[in-house]
């Protein structure tokens, strides 16, 4: 069975920092209704507040709009004279790009925002740390591990003179990542270490919660699953004492994940329930009640199954279109490839259907290519074979 893990999937440590840049904190943004029905692109807007609308569109998961407003305040920036501005979106569009593997139009946008740095005198730091951190990514996907290493190294630098913790955190967690994909595992877990560390020595703020929840997630990447569950546990604590609701779904979430790594199913079951109860939003809750579907699957409990996956359908059929409700779809479909009967065929061609729609309204060719796969072995199954063969050939 094909799965897509649920929150962390296109948000891995990598992406860290790409998070930490846009929005603070680790759980997606509800988008607000107005951007909901934003014109795109939305120039009647100042520029400065299009950089904001390009934020919130970017958590959730709207990348090709993203991409769109941060084009044309790159140049609303640039018919203006604000340089330091238009290097800021020219990092931001690289972002978006980068989300759909536009990976030439990411590196165009990068270089000339740090170009635009570098001819910029006293320019601020936090500008040279995000830039720096964009770029440190896309040498990873070309496979310059090294060279991205000693980019994030440079970006915490800038960090650490823009005082910027969240920042420092990221760039580091990016270069343990970075110390493993090279070999280095004993460097790797050093970093982690320190890390680890400097959390124990911070004060108790919501702040701490996120970069709690960020070092759990790391622990769990590198293997180190009893870690990753103790530090979540202490985020977990700390969210409740501060009562931050907001962080207790995604914290339950990560441990529910954990447990699951851990093969310990009856707690697994428990997080995922406790995130769905705790959730704030539609989507948070979305993603664990496709955990909870998950678990069922793997124990075959029908009952569970029964249950839970045409409240998922319904709510997937209310939601607007985001990568992450296309990956959604694709969750549900996965999941139940072993259990064809809990939701007729046709219901779940017409689920992933829109969802291959709605990933070419958003110029999603990544999460099209998923769904449309997924469609094409749903067709299959059902003895379909040429409708099959049609959806694999067009992606």
């Amino acid at each position: 069975m094909r799965i897509l893990r649920l929150r962390e999937l296109g948000f891995s440590l990598v992406g860290l920092c790409l998070v930490l840049l846009l929005a603070s904190g680790t759980a997606r943004a509800k988008l607000p209704t107005a951007i909901a029905s934003l014109p795109t692109p939305a120039t009647a807007q100042p520029p400065a507040n299009l950089l904001d609308t390009g934020r919130q569109l970017y958590a959730a998961g709207r990348f090709a709009e993203a991409a769109t407003i941060w084009q044309a305040t790159a140049s609303r920036f640039a018919a203006q004279g604000d340089r330091p501005n238009q290097a800021l979106s020219l990092s931001y569009l690289s972002l978006a790009q980068q989300r759909l593997n536009r990976w030439d139009r990411a590196q165009q946008a990068i270089a000339e925002s740090l170009v635009l740095l570098a001819a910029i005198p006293n320019v601020d730091a936090i500008l040279w740390a995000q830039a720096l951190n964009t770029q440190a990514r896309l040498l990873l996907h070309a496979g310059q591990t090294q060279t991205a290493l000693d980019t994030w190294r440079q970006a915490e630098n800038y960090y650490q003179q823009a005082g910027d913790t969240q920042g420092i955190l990221g760039s580091r967690l990016n270069q343990a990542q970075a110390w493993q994909i090279l070999g280095f595992y004993g460097r790797s877990r050093q970093l982690l270490l320190a890390i680890g560390q400097q959390l124990a020595g911070t004060s108790d703020t919501t702040v701490k919660i996120q970069a709690l929840h960020s070092y759990g997630n790391a622990l769990r990447a590198s293997g180190d699953l009893v870690g990753s569950q103790d530090i979540l546990r202490q985020g977990l604590e700390l969210a409740e004492a501060l009562n931050a609701v907001n962080q207790l779904s995604p914290l339950l979430l990560s441990l529910g994940n954990t447990a699951a790594d851990r093969q310990n199913t009856i707690d697994a079951r428990y997080y995922f329930e406790q995130a769905e109860r705790t959730a704030t939003n539609t989507e948070a809750r979305l993603d664990a009640q496709l955990n909870r579907l998950r678990l069922a699957a793997e124990r075959g409990d029908r009952a569970a199954l029964t249950q839970l996956a045409p409240q998922i359908q319904q709510q997937l059929a209310q939601l607007p279109p985001s990568r992450p409700t296309v990956y959604a779809a694709v969750n549900l479909a996965s999941t139940l490839d072993a259990s064809p009967s809990v939701l007729p065929p046709q219901t779940l061609a017409q689920t992933l259907a829109r969802a291959v729609q709605a990933a070419r309204e958003l110029g999603d060719a990544t999460a099209e290519a998923y769904a449309l796969e997924q469609l094409g072995q749903l067709y299959v199954d059902q003895g379909k074979l040429a409708r099959g063969l049609s959806c694999c050939s067009n992606h």
